[in-house]
């Protein structure tokens, strides 16, 4: 998957062995090239689900999901926690809620139901 800037990323929706390569260029079009085999686990920590149609009153699952993404932010208050939003479904949000005081470390979302990718 290409990216361009000085981050590039890519999320692997599934466990697997994956061979990766990265090819770079600097300012004066100077190139390198880089391969290696990556192993992606199984995620093992909390997974919230938010839906249009959830209410925050609910547990966050997928049967009982939370509707809001500013109560769904809200309750990430550890590591290995994640919240994946249902794919197709409309969130708003402000760049504060967002991105929290830290802007240089943004959060990653997901989308439940399709690939998911980060949000840079």
């Amino acid at each position: 998957m290409p990216g361009n800037g000085f981050v590039a990323a890519h999320v692997y929706d599934q466990p697997g062995t994956y061979r990766v390569s990265v090819d770079v260029y600097d300012r004066n079009g100077v190139h390198s090239a880089q391969e290696t085999t990556v192993t992606v686990l199984p995620f093992t920590g909390t997974t919230y689900y938010v839906a249009a149609n959830g209410l925050d009153s609910n547990p966050g699952t997928i049967d009982a999901p939370w509707q809001t993404f500013r109560y769904a932010l809200g309750r990430i208050t550890g590591p290995n926690t994640r919240v994946l939003f249902r794919n197709g479904d409309i969130f708003h949000t402000t760049f504060r809620e967002l991105y929290g005081e830290r802007p240089d470390h943004p959060r990653r979302l997901e989308r439940a139901g399709g690939t998911s990718r980060p949000n840079r």
